[in-house]
Order: structure tokens, then C-alpha cells, then sequence
């Protein structure tokens, strides 16, 4: 969404007193009130004054619409405010020597994110607040898909350019606002699920899938022809070349053809340049990176459908550029990205990086996840079945499952989500 956003001269503007506005004239004890309540106090490097008047350059506190919140910039300490604790601000350097006191409040609720936050707040103060339509806003707005990985700064609407916290657009100050919002003792584990492999768009086939249960892993083409593993010389676990898994005629024309090995179960690693794939930088150790791929019958008639196929128990995550000389050779050489010197210099500002452990694995079988869905006389799409949702959630109602950005499987249902899947062979 494109937005220009509300411009204000001469800071955020004030609310108008009113019988809850009080002056404070003394100085400000360790504790309030007769239960002897906590305050946290500092000073806003935002604050200035014109002709004795203060001027709030920032959008923390943001005061609008009648409601305090505090929601951007000191990350760590924000994190740490519980609710019924008292918050002082008080002006800095920009204020003089006086160390007035410019805002007092009580804390009445506390959010663990953004998307939280903001389906909990009335309509007409998120319109207020809103951070892509005022400068000074602090409200991030979530998109649908916030509801599975709020802390993702993908699944949020980019504030426009003027913002406080997204000056020019390069500018991605805000981002911090959203990665550094939640404390480490509220840490919520992750999983994603991930389409990997071969398929009608990209190869233009599905993989093999075996009366068995069993099937082939088979890599998409490396369109830059910079590998030496080819589909005519990759042996898949089936002793047969991956080529001879392609139709008869297409056999010859494949055979010769790099393929680009990603995600690679020997080492365990996943690499990927595009912003889609950006949110996997938030993954850490302990979380799930689960992968499923098309397939259909090779011995046997099954349409195609999706599968999954196998996972990552992390240990790594990040942008290549997070890591040292030394972690990229230790953790990921064997990843198609990081194999190709060229491509990695090229790639890497973009590049995440996933290291899954030694308890990752290839399944043996193929598990089924989609089922091929038909109405009103619109092409057929692949859905996730209702039992996988039951394990995995709707993510936000968002069932369709073709080649799609990476699915993360909503709060409730990530402890069932990891249950089920490290129960796959």
C-alpha cells in the first residue's frame, strides 16, 4: 500500500488537558502510591524546548488519541515495562539542566508484538497512531500473515518515507522497532514450512513419489549452469540418475543440465536471496524449518500433490553477512550459494542462511500435505488438508499452498506443529 504520510511542524502535537492532566512539582520517588508501586524513569533524547515550550521530535511516547503508548525505541528497556508499573519521562540535554518531568503514566497493558497490539486497539486510535500514515506514528501495521510470525518485520505494511523511524528509503530504523520487541523471557519457539524442489513451474515436473510411500528429492535446475552436479551424474536414493526420472523425451535434453542442490541434507544447510525467503533470518536454534515439495506417482497413478518431505532441527540462522569468514567455511560450504565464490560475493548482503543439526533429516517417506481443491469453475488450487490443519493451523485462513512464501505456523499450534513432524521417518 502507497500512503503519503501526515506531516506535522513543530513536533508531535500535544492532546488538550484534560482532569487527568496533572503538574508535577517535586521530585520523583522510587515508588508511588501507597502500595508502593514501581517507576521507571529516563530521558527522552527526542525532547527539546521552543521558547520554554517542550517540542517532541519523536514517536515514543506517542500521546494521541488520548492514550499514551510506548511502543518504539528503547528496545530493551521498553521490554522489560510490566503492567502497573509508573513510566517518567524526563528531558535531556535538548531541555536545559532542569530535568523537568515531561510525561507520567501507569501501565494498563502490555503486548508481546505489534499484531497483538494492534487487533486489541479501538479503530479510531489505531487510525491515529497508525505508522503508515503519520510520521510520528508508533503502531506498525500487520498484514494478514503477522498472525503466524508477528515479530517478522515482512509481515508489517513499511511506514512511508518521513517517518520518524524510516527517514529515507534505505532508512530501516523501524525494523528494530519490530525485531526487539519481544524480551528473551518471552521467547516463542518458530516453524516454518518451506516448498523446495522440482516442480511444473521450475522444471516443469513434479518429483517421483513410489507406491511405497518413498520418493526422489529432485533439485531444481541452476539456471546460472555454475554447478557440475547435473541431473544425467546425480544418483538419487534409488540408484536411478535423477534424468531418468524426467519423461522419455525430455531424458536427452536434461541430462547435461546443473542443478542447483538446495536445501542439501549431507551438511544441512538452506540458502536463499530473495525477500520472501527474508523472514528466515529470524529462526533460531531449537526452531523447525520444515520442507515439503510437489510430487506425484512414478510407479503408480497418484496426481500431483504436496508432500512433506523433510526438516531442519536449527542451529544457525542469518544474513551471510552475520557471520565470520570462518562460521561461513565451518557451517555452510556446502550450501549451492556459499559453493560458487562469484555468487556468494554477489549475493550475500541479500543472502540468509539456515544450519540445521545433526537431527535433521531427509524422510524416507512422503507425508501429505495439500489436497487438490475445484470451485466455480476457477483453475484447481492446492489447499492444505484438514488434518494438517489441525497440526498446523489455517495461517490466518490462508489454505492455498501452490509455490508460495514461506508459512509460519501460528502460536497456538507450534508445540503440536514440532510433535508431529519429529515423529516423521
Amino acid at each position: 500500500m502507497s500512503c503519503k504520510p501526515v506531516t506535522i511542524t513543530g513536533g508531535q502535537p500535544f492532546p488538550k488537558s484534560n482532569r487527568r492532566t496533572v503538574q508535577v512539582n517535586r521530585p520523583l520517588p522510587e515508588r508511588l502510591g501507597d502500595k508502593g508501586e514501581r517507576v521507571f524513569s529516563y530521558k527522552l533524547t527526542t525532547l527539546s524546548k521552543n521558547g520554554g515550550a517542550f517540542v517532541q521530535g519523536g514517536n515514543a511516547p506517542n500521546y494521541q488519541k488520548d492514550k499514551i503508548t510506548l511502543c518504539t525505541c528503547m528496545h530493551w528497556h521498553r521490554a522489560t515495562i510490566e503492567t502497573g508499573m509508573w513510566v517518567a519521562g524526563f528531558g535531556g540535554k535538548g531541555c536545559g539542566e532542569d530535568n523537568e518531568l515531561f510525561y507520567l503514566m501507569k501501565v494498563a497493558a502490555v503486548f508481546d508484538d505489534f499484531a497483538e497490539m494492534w487487533n486489541a486497539t479501538p479503530l479510531a486510535t489505531r487510525k491515529a497512531k497508525s505508522a503508515s500514515s503519520f510520521i510520528y506514528g508508533d503502531l506498525y501495521v500487520p498484514k494478514s500473515r503477522a498472525v503466524a510470525d508477528p515479530h517478522d518485520t515482512d509481515c508489517y505494511e513499511e511506514p512511508p518515507v518521513g517517518h520518524k523511524h524510516r527517514q529515507h528509503r534505505s532508512d530501516y530504523t523501524w525494523h528494530k522497532d519490530i525485531d526487539l520487541w519481544r524480551p528473551p523471557n518471552r521467547k516463542r519457539r518458530r516453524r516454518a514450512l518451506l516448498r523446495v524442489g522440482i516442480d511444473s513451474g521450475c522444471g516443469g515436473m513434479q518429483g517421483p513419489l513410489f507406491r511405497d510411500g518413498s520418493f526422489e528429492f529432485v533439485p531444481i535446475p541452476d539456471d546460472r549452469k555454475l554447478d557440475d552436479r547435473t541431473y544425467g551424474k546425480t544418483t538419487g536414493r534409488k540408484g536411478k540418475a535423477l534424468v531418468e526420472y524426467f519423461p522419455t523425451r525430455r531424458q536427452a535434453r536434461y541430462a547435461n543440465q546443473p542443478i542447483h542442490v538446495d536445501p542439501e541434507f549431507e551438511t544441512y544447510t538452506y540458502g536463499d536471496p530473495t525477500p520472501p525467503k527474508k523472514g528466515l533470518r529470524h529462526l533460531e536454534r531449537g526452531d523447525l524449518l520444515v520442507f515439503y515439495a510437489g510430487l506425484e506417482g512414478f510407479d503408480f497413478a497418484s496426481a500431483p500433490a504436496l508432500y512433506i518431505i523433510g526438516y531442519f532441527e536449527v542451529t544457525l540462522a542469518g544474513l551471510a553477512t552475520s557471520f565470520s569468514v570462518a562460521e561461513i567455511a565451518t557451517h555452510f560450504a556446502s550450501n549451492f550459494h556459499v559453493r560458487h565464490r562469484g555468487l556468494f560475493a554477489q549475493q550475500s548482503n541479500d543472502l540468509v542462511l539456515v544450519k540445521g543439526s545433526k537431527g535433521s533429516r531427509l524422510l524416507t517417506k512422503a507425508h501429505l500435505l495439500s489436497e487438490t481443491v475445484t470451485a466455480d469453475s476457477k483453475p484447481p488450487v492446492k489447499k492444505m488438508t484438514a488434518k494438517m490443519r489441525q497440526t498446523f493451523g489455517d495461517f490466518g485462513g490462508r489454505h492455498s499452498f501452490q509455490r508460495s512464501p514461506t508459512r509460519w505456523v501460528e502460536a497456538d499450534f507450534v508445540e503440536a506443529a514440532a510433535e508431529y513432524v519429529r515423529t516423521l521417518k
